[in-house]
């Protein structure tokens, strides 16, 4: 799979991220205006383990949620 990487505002729904070391498919991407304090919102992506997990997880990993600084650099799976 090749991999390139896009600002955090920048990812939608259905694209395959990858944090901590692994992929993730995402359901949502919010955009959460007053984030931890003023002037610092944050993007929220909510994402379950990619499917070839599957098998590892079970019900664990789904509807996890990342909070990250709009700006913030995601890398992604095409």
């Amino acid at each position: 799979m090749a991999k390139k990487t896009t600002p955090a505002h920048l990812v939608k729904q259905g694209m395959t991220i990858l944090v901590d070391g692994l992929r993730w498919v995402v359901l949502e991407s919010l955009y959460d205006l007053h984030g931890n304090g003023p002037n610092q919102p944050r993007q929220i992506i909510i994402c379950d383990a990619h499917p070839d997990r599957a098998k590892e997880t079970g019900v664990y990993m789904r509807g996890v949620h990342f909070s990250f600084e709009t700006s913030v650099i995601v890398e992604l799976e095409e």
